[in-house]
């Protein structure tokens, strides 16, 4: 067994052995109607008769089998990040793509200059993104097509990106997650910054400390943000949702349980969201009651994110990273790398699906642009498997043993077709 160490997007990881071979899987009259007689005098009626019988209806011709979903149905780019150690000890660095399309499935480098975290896809450019370092100064425009880093971007010198960031529905504003750095004080800001010449035009406030990710509301009308918070004893973790222009604070969300450090969000279906969290800063992630998190909220359950609880939470070692929303079956699926921990939860209700244990280290996770195919980066040796949201069965030809996936997030992306 490989027992290298292997450092994923949120820091160094311990190594555990290889198997990244998916095992197999469990799986799991008529009333009667009774007439009363009442007696009289007068002469009864004659009985109608009764009803004639319906005829029988034939049974419905048998059904051909269903096709199996293979690797060959995910349509899509997966884009990752990637840190690859020399054998003199220094580090390189690339945003890696991998085409869905392609077989056999391989992997395409673009070379940048510092760890990305998340990335900002121009809806306006499909071959444009930002890619965004957490916790550091980095920050640059891609070409995804050309494969080349292209302008690098700055942000203020008392500041720090903090992973994340999106663009506008039209493409002419830029919003990135920054944290006040120079005063010690964390304060969230999200910089405004022009869609095209990426120059800062201006900020809002994050209302909260530590902002990390953030999502645009499907109105276009604010920003969806989650706030990490400060120290145990610090102002408490919270989801922000953020008025568009002016930064009015249309609704906090805290969490039920405070000591988590608010992470990863994505959108339910019906107006709902779902975090993941690691432990809140400061605490001792070896305490056994300490681990990482998923939260739910619903418009109809009040106004706190709450876990589902149990004794699967408990497995979830340090942070439960990633986070994909699979409407068709119902599920959303989370990672954590540290407790080699996949699992499932219902949409509707919060509840454990499933749980796949046979994943070393499962770190990003995403649909394919169909919303057919879920991918996941894991390993010590960054590998890719394609999977079948339903069955939760690796797709035929869709594993990917040297994937280069070693960051924390996947994310799918249309390129459209090539120029020229």
């Amino acid at each position: 067994m490989d027992k290298r160490h292997h450092r994923d997007g949120e820091g160094a990881q311990q190594a555990g052995a290889i198997v990244d071979r998916r095992g197999a899987l469990r799986r799991l009259g008529a009333a009667a109607i009774g007439c009363v007689a009442v007696a009289c005098e007068r002469k009864a009626p004659p009985a109608t008769p009764p009803p004639a019988a319906a005829p029988v209806q034939a049974p419905p011709p048998p059904q051909p089998p269903q096709p199996s979903l293979t690797a060959a149905d995910c349509r899509g780019t997966l884009i990752g990040m990637a840190r690859m150690l020399e054998h003199d000890g220094s580090e390189r660095f690339a945003v890696v793509l991998v085409d869905l399309h392609d077989r056999p499935l391989k992997v395409r480098p673009i070379a940048i200059d510092f760890y990305g975290h998340g990335v900002a896809f121009d809806p306006t450019r499909p071959e444009r993104a930002l890619v965004f370092e957490k916790h550091g100064p980095g920050c640059a425009e891609v070409d995804l097509r050309v494969g080349r880093m292209m302008t690098k971007v700055k942000t203020t010198e008392d500041r720090q990106f903090y992973g994340h960031g999106v663009f506008s529905p039209d493409g002419t504003r830029l919003y990135c997650t920054e944290t006040m750095v120079a005063d010690g004080s964390r304060r969230g800001v999200v910089a405004i910054r022009d869609g095209r010449s990426l120059a800062l035009i201006g900020t809002l406030p994050s209302h909260g400390l530590a902002p990390h990710d953030m999502v645009l509301r499907p109105d276009g009308k604010a920003l969806i943000i989650t706030n990490g918070g400060g120290g145990p004893d610090g102002e408490a973790p919270n989801v922000a949702v953020v008025g568009i222009p002016d930064g009015e604070l249309i609704e906090r969300l805290p969490f039920a349980d405070p000591r988590v450090n608010a992470g990863h969000v994505a959108l339910l279906p019906g107006g709902g969201l779902v975090t993941v969290s690691a432990p809140r800063d400061g605490l001792d992630v070896h305490d056994p009651t300490v681990h990482g998190d998923i939260s739910f909220w619903r418009p109809s359950e009040g106004k706190s994110l709450r876990s589902p609880g149990g004794p699967e939470i408990a497995k979830m070692r340090a942070e439960t990273l990633s986070v994909a929303v699979h409407g068709p079956s119902g599920q959303v699926v989370a990672t954590n790398p540290d407790g080699n921990h996949l699992s499932f939860w219902g949409i509707a209700d919060g509840k454990l699906r499933h749980v796949d244990r046979s994943f070393v280290k499962p770190r990003g996770v995403t649909l394919d642009l169909g919303g057919k195919c879920l991918a996941v980066s894991h390993g010590t040796v960054p590998a890719l498997t394609l999977l079948d949201p339903a069955s939760h069965r690796a797709l035929k030809d869709g594993v990917l043993d040297q994937a280069w996936f070693s960051g924390s997030h996947l994310f799918v992306h249309d390129l459209g077709p090539a120029k020229g």
